[in-house]
């Protein structure tokens, strides 16, 4: 679905509602954006912020920086768009411990 992050954009309302369900934020709302579109249509040259990256509250602490590529080739009308997000040293949650593997050669 596209949609701008605008209250009156039906897209946007509906969403909101998982959002909430799912305590999720938009990247560009904690860690900033120079983003000016997503989307451009060349031979109107309209022009739009409608492809977004949605974080848990948990990631979203940790997000740097959320951007667009607009320096590659890239046959779509819409750009591709990324956040960085920072981890520490040591991961935060234990490995779970793996059982009995088989192998594809005993699977005869």
């Amino acid at each position: 679905m596209n949609f701008e992050c605008k209250m009156n954009d039906a897209g946007f309302k509906m969403f909101t509602s998982l959002c909430g369900d799912f305590s999720l934020i938009r990247a560009d709302e904690f860690c900033g954006s120079d983003i000016r579109y997503t989307y451009l249509q060349e031979t109107t040259n309209n022009n739009s912020v409608i492809d977004h990256i949605f974080l848990s509250k948990n990631l979203a602490i940790i997000a740097e920086q959320y951007f667009s590529f607009d320096n590659i080739v890239n046959f779509s009308d819409h750009l591709p768009i990324g956040c960085n997000i920072i981890l520490g040293d040591k991961p935060k949650f234990n490995t779970p411990s793996r059982g009995k593997q088989c192998r594809y050669e005993a699977m005869g």
